[in-house]
């Protein structure tokens, strides 16, 4: 991205995150299943509903746009935030759509990218995240609550050798957080499924 693209985003977040400006045509909406959602969310199923539906993914990619901000993926971390990882409160984080999103050549959903020192600096952003609109708008609702939350997932808070705290980006446990899988369980269809039938599961999913 180009500074002036970055000062777009920065601003355009801001605006759809205090005003709750609908920049598409809104799709169908969709609806949470309480039963989806991990014990410490059902509570909350009406915020998450809102913030899902309240300004949707666009049903078509923005031509115009090679980076859309993504007000309900903000919409649904705020939420997450709050529930899960409270370190990230004075954190600014910037969500966007990438129309199509690969990692080594294979088809990934999300991706966590620090930004960089001048635009840190300069736009007090410290942190993207990117979503893969394709897959996005074909997730049902819980499953796109435990990708963000996956996303934030990789953020952890680390002490700095003069003992000050500092966030930093992680890599995965094993193809997924093991908390993420504590909370959500086994995702079907993917590799997740191989892993558990490998890997100690009353240690894995022991009460954290």
């Amino acid at each position: 991205m180009t500074i002036t693209s970055i000062a777009d985003h920065v601003d355009e977040a801001r605006k759809d995150l205090e005003e709750g400006v609908d920049r598409a045509e809104r799709p169908t909406s969709v609806s949470v299943v309480q039963e989806d959602l991990p014990e410490p969310l059902q509570s909350r199923l009406d915020d998450f509903d809102e913030a899902l539906n309240r300004t949707p993914p666009p049903e078509k990619f923005p031509e115009s746009a090679s980076y859309p901000t993504a007000p309900d993926v903000a919409a649904i971390a705020r939420l997450l935030i709050e529930a899960f990882h409270p370190h990230l409160e004075d954190e600014t984080i910037v969500y966007v759509y990438r129309e199509n999103l690969t990692r080594a050549g294979e088809v990934t959903h999300g991706k966590v990218t620090q930004a960089s020192g001048r635009y840190r600096e300069r736009f007090g952003v410290d942190w993207f995240v990117d979503i893969n609109w394709t897959s996005w708008v074909g997730m049902r609702a819980a499953a796109r609550i435990r990708l963000v939350d996956h996303e934030l997932s990789h953020l952890v808070e680390e002490s700095t050798a003069d003992g000050s705290p500092k966030i930093v980006s992680r890599r995965h446990d094993v193809e997924e957080f093991v908390e993420i899988i504590r909370r959500w369980g086994i995702e079907e269809g993917t590799r997740q499924e191989e892993l558990a039938r490998t890997i100690n599961q009353l240690e894995l999913f022991a009460p954290a």
